[in-house]
């Protein structure tokens, strides 16, 4: 899944988890509805403050924003292989 993906992907997971419409969810974010839904549906590539700034808001860090599940899974194996 490429980045853009993964972002869309993880807001709409967040979003539905926490029962909210695109127009809640923008306002938690801090963010206008329409720039919210051109990162849901991959029209924009936000800047890398933007991503942090999301983030920050939701308290999560931008690399779980940024990466699959499975990414996720997979980098933090390997980080306890190199810890072990």
């Amino acid at each position: 899944m490429a980045i853009c993906e993964n972002l869309a992907h993880r807001l709409n997971e967040i979003r539905k988890e926490r029962g909210l419409s695109i127009t809640e969810f923008s306002d938690e974010l801090n963010i206008s509805r329409s720039a919210l839904q051109a990162i849901l549906l991959c029209k924009a590539n936000p800047r890398m403050d933007t991503i942090e700034h999301i983030a920050s808001r939701l308290g999560v860090s931008p690399i779980s924003l940024l990466s699959s599940q499975e990414e996720m899974k997979h980098s933090l194996q390997h980080f306890q292989k190199i810890t072990d």
